[in-house]
C-alpha cells in the first residue's frame, strides 16, 4: 500500500513496537510521566490506536513502549507525546526532558532492536513531541550559583576562588555574574577560562575594592568583549578569583550559566589559598 498523502508517515510491519526513550537534561527536574497516542493505518484499510498511559511516573526507564505491538503491515500516520507528571502546563523548565520515539523490533531500545527514529523533541511545560519532529538539543537549562568565601586571620595574600567545571561530555555557557571584592591591600580580581591549566581568555579584571560585573564591567582593566560567547566544555574551567592581603574578609561570587547535556550540575568549588576559610554556598540551582 502506498504511503498516505497529506502528512508525515512511516512504514511499520507486523510485530514492530513504538518505543519512547528519554534523557533528563535538567538535574533537578523530576516527575516525568510520559503519556500520548499514536495511530497506524493498516494496508487493509483498518486503523489501530496506540497509547502511553502510565499509572505512575516512569522517570528512570530508558525504554517506554506503547501499550501493544503493531499487528499488521501499515503506516504510522500520527503521534503525540507529552508529560503528565506535573501537568502539561506546570511541568519542569523548558527542555528538561528530551524524548526520542523509535520503531523497534522489541519493547526495549537497543542498537539491535531500533529500526528507525520517527520523532524527537522535548516534553516539559507546554512542550510535546509529534510525529516527524526533530528538535536539535542546545543549551537547555539555566543554572545559577551564589556563594561566599570568608577568610580567617592567617597572614598572607588570600586568593579566594570559585572554580566551575562542567562534567565530562557536558558544556556550559557563561552568561553573566558578579564578584564583590573586599579588602584594602594587594587587591586583585580576575574572571577567566582555562583548559585545565593554561588560560584561554579573560572576561574581566580589576585592582580595587568594589563590585565587578562580567563579562563587561566598568572599571575592568581587561577582558573579552561583551557579546562574545563563553563556552566551557569537558575538563575546561571557569574561574573567579578575588585576592587581598587584608585578613578576615568575605569575597562574594555569583554566576549564571546555560547548560547543555548536563545530567548533573556542574562542579562548583569555593576555596581560599591561605588559612581555613568559611565556605558558604547559598544557591546552586537550575531555574
Amino acid at each position: 500500500m502506498a504511503a498516505p498523502t497529506g502528512g508525515v508517515a512511516y512504514r511499520v510491519h507486523t510485530g514492530d513496537w513504538l518505543v519512547a526513550s528519554y534523557a533528563n537534561l535538567n538535574p533537578t527536574a523530576s516527575g516525568l510521566a510520559l503519556a500520548g497516542q499514536a495511530r497506524v493505518q493498516y494496508d487493509d484499510g483498518t486503523w489501530d490506536s496506540f497509547s502511553w498511559n502510565p499509572g505512575s511516573p516512569n522517570q528512570g526507564s530508558n525504554s517506554i513502549p506503547s501499550d501493544h505491538a503493531v499487528s499488521k503491515d501499515g503506516w504510522l500516520i500520527s503521534l503525540a507525546l507529552y508529560n503528565t507528571g506535573t501537568g502539561f502546563a506546570n511541568g519542569p523548565p523548558s527542555r528538561s526532558f528530551r524524548v526520542f520515539v523509535f520503531i523497534a523490533t522489541s519493547q526495549t531500545v537497543t542498537s539491535a532492536s531500533v529500526i528507525g527514529l520517527v520523532a524527537s523533541g522535548f516534553v516539559s511545560g507546554y512542550e510535546s513531541v509529534i510525529l516527524g519532529q526533530n528538535i536539535v538539543n542546545d543549551f537547555s537549562t539555566t543554572w545559577a550559583f551564589y556563594g561566599t568565601v570568608a577568610s580567617d586571620s592567617t597572614a598572607g595574600t588570600h586568593q579566594a576562588t570559585l572554580t566551575v567545571t562542567p562534567t565530562s561530555g557536558c558544556e556550559l555557557e557563561v552568561l553573566y555574574g558578579q564578584v564583590i571584592l573586599a579588602g584594602s591591600a594587594a587587591l586583585s580580581f580576575i574572571a577567566y577560562i582555562n583548559d585545565g591549566t593554561n588560560t584561554l581568555t579573560e572576561l574581566a579584571s580589576g585592582t580595587s575594592a568594589g563590585t565587578y560585573d562580567f563579562p563587561s564591567s566598568q572599571g575592568s582593566t581587561g577582558g573579552a568583549a561583551a557579546g562574545s560567547r563563553f563556552i566551557v566544555s569537558g575538563g575546561m574551567k571557569f574561574i573567579l578569583l578575588a585576592a587581598t592581603s587584608t585578613v578576615s574578609q568575605t569575597q562574594t561570587f555569583s554566576l549564571v550559566c546555560r547548560l547543555r547535556n548536563n545530567a548533573v550540575l556542574p562542579t562548583a568549588t569555593l576555596a581560599d589559598s591561605v588559612g581555613t576559610p568559611t565556605l558558604t554556598t547559598t544557591t546552586s540551582q537550575v531555574f
